[in-house]
């Protein structure tokens, strides 16, 4: 029993991490480093310095890509 809890709480710490690395950039640094092309850059960059909180979402279609949080 206690051999099969620490499994599943072993598993869920990993999906937890995972789900924290997901696809979106929340700060300037990530769109730096995560992002080659210099418009899709800029337009990162412009997305996460709003005044409200929002990610980029560099997978999803043009226009669809900076949400806020």
């Amino acid at each position: 029993m206690i051999r099969s809890t620490k499994t599943w709480l072993m598993a869920a710490a990993l999906l937890g991490l995972t789900a924290c690395a997901g696809p979106e950039i929340r700060r300037p640094r990530g769109c730096e480093e995560r992002l080659a092309n210099p418009e899709h850059r800029a337009a990162c960059m412009a997305c996460v310095e709003r005044p409200m909180p929002h990610a980029y979402f560099p997978d999803r279609p043009e226009g669809e890509r900076c949400v806020r949080q």
